[in-house]
């Protein structure tokens, strides 16, 4: 059964900050350090989500998928490019599917609903940050992302390596179902 995608609520955040949290856990194990992972908390992801809700990003909008019981089981965001690269207008901020879902097709509802909203505010393409070393880089090359930059980040103690993955047209998005996100 499909979950059902809505716009998210202020009163969403808790259901937010948990698959964040938990997503950042079983995506990021043996990516990022224990350590950091096992910091993570519900207190400080909240606080996090209410300022994000505050003080959006221009164009910015979040959607949920919700389960048969109404429960949160991922998100997905964006708006307009925070970077500085005038290739694409458009930014897949984040998208966490809690794990037991990944490969059923939420991944890619949620990133058509945040398209279909980009292109209401006349969004033309679009790009994604991910972790070079994430599963998920497989998913966003499949629904044809090219990879166009790199950058080190810190995470921590550690020093990783993003890359940013583009699309010069949104309708060249070609979503596969039961792809792992």
């Amino acid at each position: 059964m499909m979950p059902r995608i809505r716009l998210a609520h202020k009163s969403d955040i808790q259901g937010i900050a948990r698959v964040h949290i938990d997503s950042w856990v079983s995506t990021y194990r043996g990516i990022i350090s224990d350590h950091y992972l096992s910091q993570l908390n519900m207190e400080k992801r909240e606080k996090s989500w209410i300022w994000q809700f505050d003080h959006p990003h221009p164009d910015e909008v979040v959607f949920v998928a919700e389960n048969e019981k109404g429960e949160i089981i991922g998100f997905a965001n964006g708006g307009r490019n925070r970077s500085d690269d005038e290739r694409f207008d458009g930014e897949l901020y984040a998208i966490y599917v809690l794990e037991e879902y990944q490969g059923q097709g939420v991944g890619s509802e949620l990133v058509r609903a945040v398209l279909s909203h980009l292109r209401t505010k006349r969004y033309k393409s679009f790009m994604v940050w991910v972790l070079e070393k994430n599963a998920a880089i497989g998913f966003y090359k499949r629904i044809g992302g090219r990879i166009f930059s790199r950058k080190d980040i810190q995470i921590g103690e550690e020093t990783l390596v993003e890359a940013a993955l583009g699309w010069d047209r949104m309708d060249d998005v070609t979503f596969v179902r039961g792809v792992k996100t």
